[in-house]
């Protein structure tokens, strides 16, 4: 997940940068951050350096990266508790597990609970393989919570652990009349390809796409297709 640096609010706009500077340098060269060192910027004033250092702990996942994470999640900018729970679905912790349970519960932030609900998916399959108990709690959120990006997070994290019926409100998403139900849907069945479900999802974003409107997402049901004709046909 990527964020908008907002205006810099504190004084020292230069001592700001620097550490910015410092954070992408970290990044792209994939070195072992000092967790220490990330520890003290993650409570910096400034909202975007705190966002950085939680999307650069979810490169280098441990036990320390994620209580640092876990600080994170209650971050009083949304865009940085969703940058954690991105990151803590790297974890093997089921601890964190719950606590992701509890954003996607509880955040005030829906996009916060969405990130929250696709951490969810790819930790409690990693932990379980099967997670049964956690495949109620998710289609508990699915009747209860009522937006819609929400419900299609749900149904994405549902497909991911075996369920492919889920992927028929996914595929209806497409011609919701909002732009930004469409995306959601768009991105999840984007990350959702794979050779066993790609014909049913490629026919779906195909079909979309004869009626997308321009400046709508044409773009990225190009990206569902190329990515389902790979999967199909991954020599060619």
């Amino acid at each position: 997940m990527t964020g908008r640096r907002p205006i810099l609010r504190n004084d020292n706009e230069q001592e700001v940068n620097r550490i910015i500077a410092e954070l992408d340098e970290l990044e792209s060269s994939r070195e072992e951050p000092d967790l220490s060192r990330l520890a003290v910027y993650a409570g910096n004033p400034d909202s975007f350096v705190r966002l950085k250092v939680a999307e650069l702990l979810g490169f280098h996942p441990s036990g320390q990266a994620d209580r640092l994470l876990l600080t994170l999640l209650h971050d009083r900018d949304w865009l940085v508790r969703a940058e954690a729970c991105e990151s803590l679905g790297w974890s093997r912790s089921p601890k964190v597990l719950e606590k992701l349970k509890q954003a996607a519960e509880f955040d005030p932030s829906v996009a916060v609970r969405v990130y929250a609900l696709l951490s969810i998916g790819d930790l409690a399959e990693r932990l379980y393989g099967n997670p049964v108990a956690d495949r109620r709690f998710v289609k508990r959120i699915l009747l209860t919570h009522k937006p819609l990006r929400i419900k299609l997070a749900c149904d994405a994290v549902l497909v991911q652990w075996g369920e492919p019926d889920f992927l028929r409100p996914l595929i209806g998403a497409l011609s919701k009349r909002e732009a930004n139900i469409r995306a959601a849907a768009a991105n999840r069945l984007l990350e959702l390809v794979s050779p066993d479900r790609a014909k049913t999802i490629a026919l779906g974003a195909a079909e979309a796409l004869l009626f997308e409107p321009p400046r709508g997402i044409a773009s990225t049901l190009a990206e569902v297709l190329d990515a389902c004709r790979d999967a199909l046909h991954p020599s060619e």
